[in-house]
């Protein structure tokens, strides 16, 4: 095989060479990058190959977005009614940062990456293994023996409740620990890639077979980093007070000893985390708060409007002047003012209509609704992002009026369209899928 010939090849099954087009496979062409970035490398002479994956592709936005909304919804799920409590913060790597450096790859530099989608993260394995080796660092001197130590007998009361905290939130041999470290996602999105290099300057020395002179020919091996990223990061305990120390041991760990490899030269180490609130199920409420004349700064009063506009939403979104009171559910949660009734009839108010009108120009501006009862199914959210806006806002328009009955499923929902063009979508056991323009 001829010099110019070495980039060409790939290194794979016949197999799978095959279904993927032959030796004249275009790299560039493969859009999950987990495979482009440690199988389909170029190879520049005999054994010498390149990184040939450098950025994320564009549509990673997207599907990052989609992780972190999937997570949302997991965290969501297991804190309702306290069952789980959880912390939610974000910080920004300092400068740089590689996870994963010692992972399997051909020139024995990796990065630790989703298996599935390609996506760099930060595994809560990594995340729970750095944050107890802080805490044996300085609450225990670094002694990882007195760490499973036996609390009876103990006189030392400041070790003996350290141990406690540290066995409550880690766990031992015998029981599992109370803190679930998820894994953390880059939080805007996106990650930037950065190529570094290991260099070394006695190739022949290491290798066994010269001293350390100046005169040999440096090796430097490219290897990615991750560089002045966001990421996300939770934690979940059905405690209160582990799940404090946890926080507050990760806090220290992220910032003072930092994550992967290379801690030593300044890799690894993130800015302050700031605490982070999950997104809502519904658009702003604080926006909404400020149209009624009440109290509701608080969190309770908060999810006391969202409970409230759920049961407001389907005389809001009624295509009829009024609804009955049994169609609704009742109107005990819906403020008097919003709504005008008799003994079976229901209507908004002209203050009802305001309050509806704000909270829905609020929530339709956003690039997807976050729905009660409802969820997108993976491929809507790109489909979104192609829809001119003015058809968005239908679609949503349509997707708000149907969010509040729990019974939808099973349908295909035409949006009108004063040009006779419809936006068809289908619900599913609660999931959306969109079908395309019908005429």
């Amino acid at each position: 095989m001829n010099q110019s010939s070495w980039d060409t090849r790939i290194y794979c099954p016949l197999d799978t060479l095959e279904v993927l087009g032959g030796e004249s496979i275009d790299r560039n062409g493969i859009d999950n990058f987990a495979l482009r970035y440690q199988y389909f490398l170029s190879e520049k002479e005999a054994g010498k190959f390149e990184i040939s994956a450098t950025s994320l592709p564009p549509h990673y936005r997207s599907l990052i977005e989609n992780l972190l909304h999937r997570q949302t919804e997991l965290v969501r799920q297991l804190s309702r009614n306290d069952h789980y409590q959880f912390y939610c913060g974000q910080g920004k790597v300092d400068w740089r940062m590689v996870v994963g450096l010692g992972g399997e790859h051909v020139q024995e530099t990796n990065m630790t990456l989703d298996h599935v989608y390609g996506v760099p993260i930060i595994p809560g394995s990594a995340i729970k293994g750095i944050v107890r080796s802080w805490v044996i660092q300085n609450h225990f001197n670094g002694r990882e023996e007195l760490t499973l130590k036996s609390l009876e007998g103990l006189e030392d009361e400041e070790l003996k409740n350290n141990i406690n905290d540290f066995q409550q939130v880690f766990g031992t041999q015998g029981q599992s620990g109370g803190v679930r470290f998820l894994t953390a996602y880059p939080a805007q999105g996106q990650a930037k890639l950065e190529l570094d290099i290991i260099n070394s300057h006695f190739p022949d020395y290491y290798a066994g077979q010269d001293l350390p002179t100046d005169d040999q020919k440096t090796n430097p091996i490219k290897f990615l980093t991750i560089e002045e990223s966001i990421y996300r990061f939770i934690i979940l305990s059905k405690d209160k007070r582990q799940l404090q120390l946890a926080e507050d041991w990760m806090k220290s760990a992220l910032t003072q000893q930092g994550i992967g490899a290379k801690t030593a030269i300044g890799y690894g180490y993130f800015q302050h985390l700031q605490n982070r609130k999950l997104e809502r199920d519904f658009a702003p409420f604080e926006t909404v708060a400020r149209q009624i004349k009440a109290p509701l700064s608080s969190d309770d009063n908060l999810e006391a409007l969202k409970n409230c506009l759920s049961q407001f939403a389907p005389v809001a979104t009624s295509t009829e002047e009024f609804r009955t009171i049994e169609e609704i559910g009742g109107i005990e949660d819906i403020p008097e003012d919003w709504i005008e009734h008799d003994i079976t009839h229901v209507m908004l108010s002209v203050l009802g209509e305001e309050i509806w009108t704000n909270y829905k120009d609020q929530a339709l501006v956003s690039r997807r609704l976050n729905l009660p009862n409802l969820r997108y199914s993976s491929d809507v959210f790109s489909d979104l992002r192609q829809l001119k806006k003015e058809d968005r806002l239908t679609l949503q328009e349509a997707l708000l009026k149907l969010a509040f009955d729990s019974e939808v499923t099973g349908q295909t929902y035409p949006t009108g369209d004063p040009n006779g063009k419809e936006i068809h979508f289908s619900i599913e056991h609660g999931i959306i899928n969109l079908l395309g323009y019908r005429n």
